[in-house]
């Protein structure tokens, strides 16, 4: 019902049987975005919002997401979070494609200048930027995330060396050694 009050404060008001609005949302063809997307596609049609998914091929997805060719989509990032770099590759106005994965194209001349700071900043002073940056980000939501994947590892105990990353990213491998038996 409050989904509905600040649609209606918003001028999106139901009238009759006919959506508020609208609006198509992207996605890969494997189950897992189907699946969340026809959750998604449920949740808004009870606040009076249509929701049509498109399932794209991997190619034409990345090229329409490279190209801003979309409304909305939904996508998976793995990794990134063990680097701050991963703001300016997703943030920063200079990573709008080609250049990055700033996909949806969000351009903060005060986002922009603080991670241009970060870049020459010392530690303790990047630490002071990145927690303003991410302040900015929480309050205007260029991206929303739905969750973070546990990364769940099972492993013989002739493997060693091997430290995965709570990220998820495959990093990890590099130093891994297989014990002789």
């Amino acid at each position: 019902e409050k989904a509905k009050q600040l649609l209606d404060a918003a001028g999106r008001k139901a009238v009759g049987d006919q959506p508020r609005f609208r609006i198509t949302l992207k996605v890969s063809p494997l189950a897992v975005f189907r699946k969340t997307a026809e959750v998604m596609q449920e949740q808004l049609r009870r606040v009076g919002i249509e929701l049509e998914i498109q399932t794209l091929e991997f190619q034409t997805l990345t090229q329409d997401l490279t190209t801003g060719n979309y409304q909305m989509f939904f996508r998976i990032a793995v990794g990134g979070n063990q680097s701050t770099d991963i703001f300016r590759f997703f943030y920063h106005s200079a990573s709008i494609p080609p250049n990055g994965q700033n996909r949806m194209r969000y351009a903060n001349p005060k986002v922009d200048k603080l991670l241009d700071e970060a870049l020459i900043a010392p530690r303790d002073k990047q630490q002071q930027i990145f927690s303003e940056v991410q302040k900015i980000l929480a309050d205007e939501l260029p991206h929303i995330y739905l969750w973070y994947q546990h990364a769940i590892v099972v492993q013989r105990d002739r493997l060693a060396d091997f430290k995965p990353d709570p990220s998820g990213d495959w990093s990890a491998v590099r130093n891994v050694r297989i014990n002789p038996r």
